[in-house]
């Protein structure tokens, strides 16, 4: 066969694999996500109904009892009420009841209990009590100061009686309004800052109703309105807004409807057209990857590399650079430990077993194993990112921290500041390989531009013309996690890629038939830098070591008189394939302004 149908029949054979691992990752999503939904389902609340009664007094402050009825699904022990700290000066006399029972002010998390808290941007107020598939309602107290602002002829309440920041929506809203006096119809202005149709107004006396069904947890509630001043004790008035001027905030209010208005006619609009719009911008960010993937990310033919697993070393790269290889151009510290043993193959270094001072909770001692430098260096010269490793642990070993666990230690500052740099001389020396085809890089950044465009006309689209933009969005943010499909090797790094990959799965599939014995140690340190786990790791030894007990490990020691060989020590090695480094009861408000909504209370449960 020729290699070119070779190579046809391998990338048909690596599509199928590709497919099968993405339907499988799929299903395993679905069991999960069913798994959770299943969990969450056990406990769930509603809050069907939110009815709230505002008194305004002569003095202008507000009384606010608000009453959220809750239906529980499971078992709830505990449910808060947040406002922001905007449009008032001081909240008081806060309160907290259940059926004219009410709860006391206290921090001990009993039920019947709650707290006020507060932060910079709002106020919150918890209660605790016990709920197992039931329904209650709550109602939560309190006066508000300085929410109301005062001209020369007129008062206006600017309040948000919703936010958009609840956990639930809710099918039934109503806000009982109620002034000192009565009041003629010309005599009272109202307006809703939300969207045509889904607030009603009712006026009657000295009353104001509001009602609205089916409010979105994400819709907020603000109303404007205005009053006659000589509602309010004019002594109680210590300041006069010169902007309250009823022609003024008509025209304000007029303009502002005019404006959404036109934005919604807008928005259908674009909703007509959004099918299409979602179409050819999923067909174009499919297109720009496909495009991108045949420019830059098309994989090299090789000729000369099998796909059959070997345990035959394919050339003398250390290991720290094809652990790097097969990692996608990462630097792991798997790889710096690789780089420690393979300089102790190679005489610089040797490495003492030991056991540990056993600790209460362990079974048995811990074998530790300690660092030592060689008698007499070797004479071969050192590439640049050895050298350093050389020098670190010299310089470690000089300070007296000579176990494997200290001498690159996580915690030790000096570690942390080394360790990148190490990492980066890596990266160059890697890249003085020419193993990565760096041209591919701009069929990267060229996607995450393109692809980053897309997104954002998506969101557009969403706004402005319904959800049906999210099909764009995901496909949109899918190429773009595809850019790493663009990275490619040279010609010269793709058959290495191969020779290695064939390499580590033979050290994962070794048996003693095809294993090179006296190369066992020189194995053991390549298995470390492919990230082998510490079970793959043992059974290496132990097959690479039968019938051999000696001078597999030479720079290897083990504890005099414990009956441990080289081989077992070997094994426990093992375990530390991975050095631990690493890279690094009345509250203030805010006030209120003329034409600024204050309030906006939302809350969970649990």
């Amino acid at each position: 066969m020729l290699r070119s149908d070779q190579h046809y029949l391998m990338n048909n054979y690596l599509r199928g694999l590709i497919m099968i691992k993405l339907r499988f990752s799929s299903l395993i999503l679905l069991l999960l996500t069913a798994s959770v939904s299943e969990s969450l389902a056990q406990q769930e609340y509603q809050i069907p109904e939110i009815i709230i009664e505002a008194e305004i007094q002569r003095n202008g402050t507000i009384e606010i009892n608000e009453s959220r009825h809750y239906q529980f699904q499971g078992s709830f022990s505990w449910a808060d009420y947040r406002l922001p700290r905007d449009g008032f000066d001081e909240m008081r006399n806060i309160r907290v009841s259940e059926q004219g029972q009410d709860y006391q002010l206290t921090d001990n998390g009993e039920p019947g209990s709650y707290t006020v808290t507060e932060s910079d941007d709002e106020i919150v107020i918890t209660w605790h009590y016990e709920a197992v598939d039931t329904e209650r309602t709550f109602t939560v107290s309190y006066e508000l100061d300085g929410a109301i602002l005062h001209g020369q002829e007129w008062s206006e309440l600017f309040w948000t009686w919703i936010g958009s920041d609840r956990e639930k929506s809710t099918a039934d809203f109503e806000v009982l309004i109620g002034f000192p006096n009565e009041l003629t119809a010309d005599s009272l202005y109202y307006w809703s800052r939300t969207p045509e149709d889904l607030i009603e107004f009712s006026h009657e006396g000295s009353q104001l109703t509001l009602s609205g069904q089916n409010i979105s947890r994400s819709q907020s509630i603000p109303v404007r309105i205005l009053m006659p001043v000589t509602l309010f004790d004019s002594s109680t008035i210590t300041n006069r807004e010169a902007a309250i001027q009823l022609d003024r905030i008509i025209a304000e209010e007029n303009e502002i409807t005019e404006r959404e208005k036109r934005r919604a006619e807008r928005r259908a609009a674009v909703a007509e057209l959004a099918p299409g719009i979602t179409m050819l911008l999923s067909l174009f960010s499919i297109g720009i990857i496909i495009f991108l993937y045949q420019r830059f990310g098309k994989r090299h033919q090789t000729s000369t590399y099998s796909t059959v697993s070997t345990t035959m070393v394919p050339g003398r790269a250390e290991p720290a650079l094809v652990g790097r290889l097969l990692s996608f151009y990462q630097t792991h510290s798997i790889h710096l430990t690789a780089t420690l043993f393979d300089l102790a193959r190679r005489g610089w270094f040797t490495l003492e077993e030991e056991d540990s001072e056993k600790k209460w909770y362990q079974s048995k001692p811990v074998t530790e194993f300690r660092v030592a430098a060689t008698v007499q260096s070797p004479a071969e010269t050192l590439e640049e990112w050895e050298r350093m490793v050389v020098d670190y642990v010299n310089n470690r070993l000089r300070l007296g921290k000579s176990k494997l666990s200290e001498v690159f230690g996580s915690s030790d500052s000096e570690t942390m500041k080394w360790y990148p740099t190490w990492s980066k001389e890596v990266k160059r020396a890697f890249k003085e390989r020419k193993w990565k085809d760096e041209k591919s890089m701009k069929g990267v950044y060229l996607n995450l531009i393109l692809q980053g465009l897309i997104v954002i006309l998506s969101i557009i689209l969403m706004v402005l013309g319904g959800m049906i933009g999210v099909v764009a969005m995901i496909i949109s943010i899918i190429m773009l996690a595809c850019s790493t499909t663009l990275i490619r090797r040279t010609k010269e790094g793709e058959e290495a890629y191969m020779r290695w990959k064939s390499y580590r799965e033979g050290l994962k599939k070794a048996d003693e038939r095809i294993l090179f014995k006296d190369r066992l140690d020189r194995h053991f340190v390549y298995a470390i830098a492919f990230g082998l786990r510490e079970k793959e790791l043992t059974k290496l030894i132990e097959i690479g070591s039968q019938h051999r007990d000696s001078d597999i490990f030479p720079w290897l020691f083990v504890i005099p008189g414990s009956g441990s060989t080289p081989i077992t020590a070997a094994q426990n090695l093992s375990k530390h394939s991975a050095l631990s480094v690493t890279s690094g009861s009345s509250v203030s408000g805010g006030g209120a302004s003329v034409g600024a909504a204050g309030g906006g209370a939302s809350g969970g449960a649990g």
